[in-house]
């Protein structure tokens, strides 16, 4: 009889909306290990099917960052999970998330330019948008692909922890 591979399920929360800094490949790098370890890895983009999602389906779920502008919408599908989240959280499973995703989690968040908003407040936190984006931005001229010029740049939008 074959021995079955043991299994590692990542939930990736809103691909398509919370796509900055290029989180795809956090995802990536957890397949990866997930294969150094001998794991077979299945990742589910939970995104329009919010409503049949259960956290504790899965042993990570990823939470990548996104525009503010986005946050309460994803908010709002998650409210309704925000108790078996929370289950999950204390059953020692992993929630990894990045960059302005941490507001979707917490308490109150101030905006820079729009309305502020209040998270799920599974952590105790409070944050604040700041008003400044700042980039890493690396511009080259290169005769590599008959001769264009290319730019590559990266935006970063910052919060901060206000308590």
């Amino acid at each position: 009889m074959k021995e079955e591979k043991k299994r590692l399920k990542i939930a990736w929360l809103f691909p398509d909306i919370l796509y900055l800094h290029g989180e795809r490949g956090n995802i990536l790098a957890l397949e990866r290990l997930g294969a150094m370890m001998g794991l077979e890895t299945e990742v589910a983009k939970i995104d329009d099917g919010i409503q049949d999602f259960e956290p504790m389906d899965y042993h990570i779920i990823f939470c990548p960052p996104g525009e503010m502008v986005s946050m309460p919408g994803i908010i709002e599908r998650l409210r309704p999970h925000r108790e078996e989240l929370e289950n999950f959280i204390d059953s020692g499973r992993v929630l990894l998330v990045t960059g302005t995703s941490q507001c979707i989690f917490g308490g109150r968040t101030e905006r820079s330019d729009g309305p502020d908003f209040d998270g799920l407040g599974i952590i105790d936190c409070d944050y604040r948008e700041r008003k400044l984006v700042y980039g890493d931005d690396l511009c080259i001229t290169t005769d590599y692909c008959a001769g264009y010029d290319q730019c590559f740049g990266v935006q970063i939008q910052m919060m901060d922890i206000a308590s």
